[in-house]
Order: C-alpha cells, then structure tokens, then sequence
C-alpha cells in the first residue's frame, strides 16, 4: 500500500512537470507570433522628398531674360554723295576751265569722306548703289578713268599743294574742313577700287 502511494505521488509530479513545460512553450510561440507579425510602421510613413535641385534650376533658367537682338541699320544711297559721283562721270578733260572744275569736285569729294562716320564696308555699300544704276561696263570705265583724276587732285589738297590752292581760288570754293584725315580718303579709294573691280 504505502509503494503504491508513492507511485501515485510521482505519477502526479510527472504530469505537473510535463503541464508546466507545455504552458511555457505555448507561451513562448505566442510572444514569438507578436514579434514577427508587427507592422512596420517606418516602411508606411516614409515619403518621397521633392527635387529641390531640379526645382531650383527650373526657376534659375526661367528668371534669365532672353536678350533682345539690336537692330543692324539698313543704309540707303546717299543723294549728296550721288551728286558729286555724277559730277565725276560727266567730267572731260582738257576743255577749258576743267582744271578749275576738277579741283572743285576733288574739294567736295575730300570733304564728304571727312564728314562722314561710314566705316570702308559702308563706304563700299554706297559706291554698290551707284555703280549698280550706271547703264553699263562702259560708264563704269569712264567712272573709273575720271575719279584716277580727281583722286590725284584730292591728294593734292591733303597735302596743302599751292597750285591746287589756287585753282580752288579761282573757282570760288571754299573747303569745309581745315585739314583731312590720310587714312580716311585712303579707305574710301579703296573702297571704290574694290567695289569697280566688280563690274
């Protein structure tokens, strides 16, 4: 009788024990269910943070005002200086008083290049717009053959030649400027050489 009390006692011991041990592994599979199953809550509130970089040299480009281009000035022929070019293709020489004529028409060539803010190019523009409307190669020729002339007599004046001097005298003109730039009668020469060579 009293063997088999003690059977029974650790029969009893045993079952506590074995109970115990399955309420701690339940216990423990259900912390371990909690874990795992938990929501990340950084993954639900990140956010895309906006390209302040691209933003920022949109409106860097859209504040650079667009330059405006300056209007290039359009020349048209000038009538005072088409006057004095006729004066040269209708000139002839060796009749009486043209020595007197030239050295006007040298004058007043010489102070219309001095007057002038043309650079060669325009210069160039203006002896195309005259050449153009002469009738043809034979009164560009001629052109050519009496401005060879008064380009002579025009030196002369630049270089403060007395017979010059006289002849404009004599003819009663007077000389708007005081003295005359080389360099700026050089140009307008060329100016003509150049543009005559053309035609």
């Amino acid at each position: 009788m009293k063997k088999s009390l003690i059977m029974l006692s650790l029969l009893f011991v045993l079952l506590l024990f074995s109970a115990s041990c399955a309420s701690g592994n339940k216990n423990a599979g259900s912390m371990d269910t909690s874990i795992t199953t938990e929501p990340s809550t950084s993954s639900a509130t990140a956010t895309t943070a906006p390209d302040i970089t691209q933003a920022t040299s949109a409106d860097a480009t859209a504040a650079i005002p667009t330059p405006t281009p300056t209007p290039t000035a359009t020349l048209t022929p000038d009538p005072n200086l088409d006057v004095i070019l006729d004066k040269i293709s209708a000139m002839e020489e060796g009749t009486a008083g043209s020595s007197l004529k030239q050295a006007v028409i040298a004058g007043t060539i010489l102070d219309w290049v001095e007057g002038s803010s043309l650079s060669q190019d325009g210069m160039k523009t203006q002896m195309n717009f005259y050449l153009a409307d002469l009738p043809d190669s034979a009164a560009v020729d001629l052109f050519v053959s009496n401005f060879a002339v008064i380009t002579a007599d025009a030196q002369l004046i630049i270089d403060g030649d007395t017979g010059i001097q006289g002849n404009l005298l004599d003819a009663g003109y007077t000389l708007t400027h005081a003295s005359y730039t080389q360099s700026k009668w050089n140009s307008f020469v060329t100016a003509v050489q150049i543009t005559s060579n053309a035609y």
